[in-house]
């Protein structure tokens, strides 16, 4: 019997024999690869080329050689070019760790060629390959809760912000730090200007801020008073006393404190800033000392049992949280401090500040 040949003479029916292509996801696709080779070197704490891959709107701005991303039109596209380049060329993207792998910048083509799904409200941060493990293990838990700090917000004048930190709790009772995955929406934009997680006020005013994770969802009441007014006695006192507050309603462990470092404290440092920090368990935590000294402020970290004398640079430096301990550096023409401790921060039924004072030296 003579073998039945079978000729498809209609690419269209060909290819519907072929498995479909299978949709990029933002989520689990594309942000993976653009906070681990891209947002380092072009997000909100470094932007070579005047690029900023960390929003949306910033990634279609494009820097000084052009929009980095054009919806639909993957050859328009300026990343996509510099990620294609030849391994040894000196505009290559990322230009360290190795050029992408082809199946990675076919996933980026692919994505944006669909039109660069990007979900609002959605600002990405920096992170290594090992931040990415470890936000692995903790998607197989139980999210059973999240929590946003400070709980709400007021704005007084025109000089006033305010950073919001989300963290979230799983069944095992672990927290972790969720503001760069958290997104956050200002629901009644003309009242405040929200950048990321950090508030600043546009007019007088109430509006809110939403703030979504892993299927929960927080509503923070924002209000803004005297937003046309500029506060020069208060800038002043934020420069030398009193900086980087935060508000918590709980305890202070190492988780949340780590965060308050990471989200709060260091975008405030300046040069030559010295952060003094006392003895307490949660401020030993791996990642707290570090993130401070790798600030681009390059500011320095003193612990109270083991500080030296210091000179008369300092002036004062404390941190309460709620059930922690404060101890004192030195007051203008006093002693360096032993480390005295005070008893747990109480505030009756009232949340309760944690914030850190920190020492700036004179200019």
């Amino acid at each position: 019997m003579k073998p039945i040949r079978l000729i498809f003479a209609s690419a269209g029916l060909a290819a519907a024999l072929l498995p479909p292509a299978q949709a990029v996801e933002f989520a689990t696709d594309i942000r993976p690869l653009l906070e681990v080779n891209c947002v380092k070197c072009h997000g909100a704490d470094k932007q070579k080329g005047d690029l900023r891959l960390d929003e949306l709107g910033l990634a279609e701005k494009g820097g000084e050689t052009g929009p980095a991303l054009a919806k639909g039109d993957p050859a328009g596209s300026l990343l996509l070019k510099r990620i294609s380049l030849a391994a040894d060329h000196d505009d290559i993207m990322p230009p360290k760790g190795g050029p992408l792998k082809p199946a990675q910048i076919e996933t980026l083509r692919q994505w944006v060629a669909d039109g660069a799904s990007w979900p609002g409200g959605v600002t990405l941060r920096a992170k290594s390959a090992a931040d990415l493990e470890r936000e692995k293990l903790f998607a197989a838990k139980p999210l059973k809760s999240i929590e946003v700090f400070p709980g709400k917000v007021t704005l007084e004048t025109a000089a006033d912000s305010h950073t919001l930190v989300a963290m979230a709790t799983y069944g095992d009772d672990s927290t972790r730090d969720i503001t760069g995955d958290a997104v956050f929406r200002l629901a009644k934009p003309g009242i405040a200007e929200l950048r990321g997680n950090q508030l600043l006020p546009s007019a007088d005013g109430e509006t809110q801020v939403h703030v979504s994770f892993g299927g929960h969802e927080l509503v923070v009441p924002i209000k803004v008073i005297d937003a046309a007014n500029l506060r020069v006695g208060g800038q002043l006192v934020r420069l030398h006393g009193i900086a980087a507050p935060m508000l918590l309603d709980g305890p202070m462990n190492g988780a949340t404190f780590k965060a308050y470092v990471e989200q709060v404290l260091v975008p405030d440092l300046n040069p030559g800033d010295i952060v003094v920090m006392d003895n307490l368990p949660a401020h030993k935590v791996a990642g707290i000392r570090q993130a401070i000294e790798a600030a681009e402020a390059g500011a320095d970290v003193m612990l109270f049992d083991d500080q030296p004398a210091v000179g008369g640079a300092l002036s004062y430096a404390r941190f309460d949280s709620a059930g922690g301990r404060a101890g004192r550096a030195r007051t203008p023409g006093g002693r360096a401090g032993t480390g005295r401790r005070s008893g747990p921060v109480r505030t009756g039924s009232r949340p309760r500040s944690a914030r850190c004072r920190y020492v700036r030296r004179p200019r």
